[in-house]
């Protein structure tokens, strides 16, 4: 997997999850630490397709912290 051909969004969305991850004291990089960090971006576009597919998304930001 070659980091530098992601999307710049992509790539902050990874660094971000990164130090959730380290901030947690978790020693790996989880896919919920990425799926986080992609719904805290503002212009994620994985906010409104969850939105539409009908999901609680503060209820889901609670399960994933």
């Amino acid at each position: 997997m070659r980091f530098d051909r992601f999307t710049h969004h992509l790539q902050s969305a990874v660094s971000d999850a990164q130090s959730m991850a380290v901030g947690k004291d978790n020693p790996s990089l989880e896919p919920a630490h990425l799926v986080l960090a992609l719904l805290n971006q503002p212009s994620s576009s994985i906010t409104p397709m969850l939105n539409q597919a009908g999901f609680d998304m503060a209820g889901l930001k609670v399960e994933l912290e």
